[in-house]
């Protein structure tokens, strides 16, 4: 399988202004900076945010979005979903973009959670996240796309799933659904050769352990998340935003017993 391969870019201007090229609505919310750079007034690191003071307030105002009554009832596990969606809808496609175009400074900078800060929209979801890209992690061998997305998985999506799910009602596999199907809907929509594609979405989803694990079995968290045969209704559990008020269930829900005989409960 060929790989196209990109020139590596270590200035921080250079990398948001690949982004804007290729993803201008997610270059809105998400931006690389130097360790030098001032942050946003409002904006924290990931540490601070994930701990259950800041988290519980964002909560709390992120239910008031979906109330029209004060004291409308709201389905807990429901509004942690939402939350979860957001925040990987906003973090996963920029490090998408960046793999596939072998930018590995800003994978091994994303795996270091203490280089992560983001601000809060009014709503109470993430509004911008801001990676913090240091000097000692500019200069790093080109690496495979499936292989920094490997990285990722381990060292930087399962510790905040982790933490996710002690801090909510919703249990690991809720919010590695929603990091899947982030995963293949992003991937899907890319303008990438149909086999590298194929053989990427394979990787990703069809296969029980990870290729990095050379010495261990390391099982892969995204493996039979996504219907790889059912492209029109990829996703094999519920995101349980129907349950929030106002709110329809989406398109491709499992639930939908007249498009799906069997599906998988989420909790």
């Amino acid at each position: 399988m060929k790989v196209q391969t990109y020139m590596a870019l270590h200035d921080t201007t250079e990398l948001n202004s690949l982004l804007e090229r290729q993803a201008p609505f997610y270059s809105q919310h998400f931006k690389i900076i130097e360790p030098h750079q001032p942050l946003p007034k409002n904006c924290q690191p990931l540490s601070q945010r994930l701990n259950k003071p800041h988290y519980t307030e964002a909560l709390v105002t992120f239910s008031k979005s979906y109330q029209q009554q004060q004291q409308e009832s709201i389905d807990f596990s429901a509004l942690h979903s939402m939350w979860g969606q957001w925040f990987f809808g906003f973090l996963l496609p920029p490090l998408l973009e960046y793999a596939l175009k072998s930018q590995a400074s800003v994978l091994h900078a994303a795996m270091n959670l203490k280089n992560w800060h983001w601000t809060y929209h009014q709503t109470g979801r993430v509004e911008c996240f801001y990676l913090v890209l240091r000097e000692d992690q500019i200069q790093r061998p080109t690496e495979l796309p499936i292989t920094l997305l490997e990285r990722l998985l381990v060292k930087l999506i399962n510790p905040i799933v982790k933490q996710l799910s002690t801090l909510s009602p919703g249990s690991e596999k809720l919010f590695y659904s929603h990091v899947a199907y982030c995963f293949y809907w992003y991937l899907s929509e890319m303008p990438l050769a149909q086999e590298f594609k194929f053989n990427l979405l394979t990787q990703l989803f069809s296969k029980d352990t990870l290729l990095l694990a050379k010495d261990a079995t390391l099982p892969h968290p995204l493996c039979r998340k996504i219907r790889l045969k059912n492209s029109e209704y990829p996703r094999i559990m519920c995101c349980l935003r129907h349950k929030l008020p106002n709110t329809p269930m989406c398109n491709i829900c499992p639930l939908n017993k007249n498009k799906h005989k069997v599906c998988k409960t989420m909790m």
